[in-house]
C-alpha cells in the first residue's frame, strides 16, 4: 500500500528567516567574485570606430588628432571615459558610447559597438588605433598652386614695405615686444 506524506505548511516568516541567515553566512569575498563574472559594459567595434573616423571626430581638418581633453570637452564626458571608450581596452556603458556619438551628430547602432573586448569577436585594437590615419581629403592640384602664388604675391608685399620703412624683421619683433611689455604693465 501506497503511503501518502503529509506536508504541512511552512511558515513564510520562517523561510525567510533561513534565508537570511544563510545569505548573512556568505563571506563577502564570495559576493564580490558573483559581482565581478557579470558581463556588462561595451566595447567599441571596428564599424564604430570608422564611423567616428569618417565623420572627423577624431581628427582636425589638419589631420592631426584631438586630445582627450578637447573630446572630453566637446562630449561633456570625462577624460578618463573619452580614453577608456577610445582604447577599446576597458568597457564602457552602452549609454555612455550613446551620450558621446550623440555629441557628435551620430547615431548609435548595435554594429558600432560589441559587448566583449576579446580580440576574436572583432573589437578595435590598440595597435589597430595607433595605426589608423585620418580620412584623406582630395586635393585639388591647380586650388593648391593659386593658394601658394597668392601667398608669395603677399610675402613680396610686405617685404617691399619693410624696406620702405627701412625696418628689418628684429626692430619689428622689438618694438612688438615692447608693446606687449607696455601694455601689460599698464593692466
Amino acid at each position: 500500500m501506497a503511503q501518502t506524506l503529509c506536508s504541512q505548511p511552512i511558515p513564510i516568516a520562517s523561510t525567510d528567516a533561513y534565508h537570511r541567515q544563510n545569505n548573512d553566512e556568505q563571506p563577502q569575498s564570495y559576493l564580490s567574485s558573483v559581482k565581478r563574472s557579470r558581463n556588462r559594459g561595451v566595447v567599441l567595434s571596428p564599424q564604430g570606430w570608422q564611423k567616428l573616423m569618417q565623420a572627423g571626430v577624431l581628427y582636425d581638418e589638419l589631420g592631426c588628432r584631438y586630445t582627450y581633453e578637447q573630446l572630453s570637452e566637446r562630449s561633456n564626458l570625462t577624460e578618463r571615459t573619452v580614453s577608456r571608450l577610445l582604447t577599446c581596452e576597458v568597457k564602457v556603458d552602452k549609454s555612455t558610447l550613446k551620450t558621446f556619438f550623440r555629441a557628435f551628430n551620430l547615431s548609435l547602432e548595435a554594429s558600432d559597438y560589441t559587448l566583449s573586448n576579446s580580440h576574436g569577436t572583432g573589437a578595435v585594437t590598440s595597435k589597430a588605433l595607433t595605426d589608423a590615419k585620418p580620412p584623406t581629403q582630395p586635393v585639388d592640384l591647380d586650388q593648391l598652386v593659386e593658394e601658394l602664388s597668392q601667398l608669395r604675391q603677399r610675402m613680396r608685399k610686405y617685404e617691399r614695405l619693410f624696406q620702405q620703412l627701412k625696418l628689418n624683421e628684429n626692430s619689428v619683433n622689438q618694438q612688438l615686444e615692447h608693446r606687449l611689455f607696455a601694455e601689460t604693465m599698464l593692466r
